[in-house]
């Protein structure tokens, strides 16, 4: 299968430097980007605040520090950027602030945490405190909770929501891209929306839809970008907090077939998330490699 996968989050550093066009140069250059590991939270065995068994997320705090989102463990570790552990938010249980099967992080501006999935007996969206870590709330959704989350300006967030939409008659789902204010269920913005006919036969484009549509990075004041993920072009957009476009990204890529190898890979590290997901003990550790 051919796949671009662009990674917003580094654009939005390009992006968001003075609002200024890049130029273009006449003639095409070639660009290579290596990629290397400047430091590391995680070991394999030793302290328990440093061992993780299934990361789901990783966001900044407002302070700077390193929020790791632990499936797994069922809690939130703060790191500082060199690695040393601060802190513990949240834990396993079924009662008011624990977890079950959280994932997609995001921290918001003004230290809002938030968290898809099943924790307070809710399934839905809970909240935290970046600072004291108390428990802020869960919201129950109405339909599937949503995917991929954002922390954005204020006490904002940016989420993909994916929906069955029945009015017509024909199940529809629809996916969609907006900000929201914590507590609030009503969106502030919508910078992207699709629909697809429901068709419950074939699982494949359900997954591709929910889990893999877009990708999406937000900061701190409030721009959203986002990339579709297709096998035919590589485009990130980027939008102000009213919503508007104010930029688009398209580089000129020629697909790759992935290999057998990496497939396999791909299908180990699914398998090996979802086994975590529903064990206390996790089959994995892993490591997370940061910039500070």
């Amino acid at each position: 299968m051919n796949r671009y996968m662009l990674v917003p989050v580094l654009l939005a550093s390009v992006l968001a430097c003075g609002g200024e066009q890049p130029s273009v140069p006449e003639e095409p250059v070639d660009i290579t980007v290596t990629l290397m590991p400047v430091d590391s939270i995680g070991i394999e065995m030793g302290d328990s605040c440093y061992v993780l068994g299934a990361v789901e997320g990783v966001a900044y705090g407002p302070d700077g520090n390193i929020a790791v989102l632990d499936c797994a463990m069922s809690c939130i570790r703060i790191y500082t950027p060199e690695g040393e552990f601060l802190r513990q938010i949240g834990r396993r249980g079924n009662g008011p602030g624990e977890m079950q099967s959280v994932a997609f992080l995001g921290i918001s501006e003004d230290g809002h945490i938030f968290l898809v999935g099943q924790g307070s007996a809710t399934l839905g969206l809970h909240q935290y405190d970046y600072y004291s870590g108390d428990w802020l709330g869960s919201i129950s959704t109405s339909n599937s909770p949503p995917t991929c989350i954002e922390g954005s300006s204020d006490s904002s967030y940016v989420r993909k929501n994916v929906d069955l939409d029945m009015s017509t008659g024909e199940p529809i789902v629809v996916m969609s891209v907006s900000r929201y204010r914590a507590g609030s269920e009503e969106p502030l913005a919508t910078y992207l929306e699709r629909s697809f006919p429901f068709d419950p036969s074939d699982y494949a484009t359900l997954i591709e839809i929910v889990w893999y549509g877009v990708d999406i990075a937000a900061d701190l004041a409030g721009n959203v970008w986002i990339s579709e993920r297709s096998s035919e072009e590589a485009v990130a957009v980027r939008y102000g907090p009213d919503g508007i476009e104010t930029d688009r990204v398209t580089l000129d890529l020629e697909p790759v077939l992935r290999t057998p190898e990496e497939l396999e890979m791909e299908r180990i590290i699914l398998t090996s998330k979802a086994n975590a997901m529903n064990s206390s003990t996790p089959p994995l550790s892993y490591r997370i490699h940061t910039s500070p």
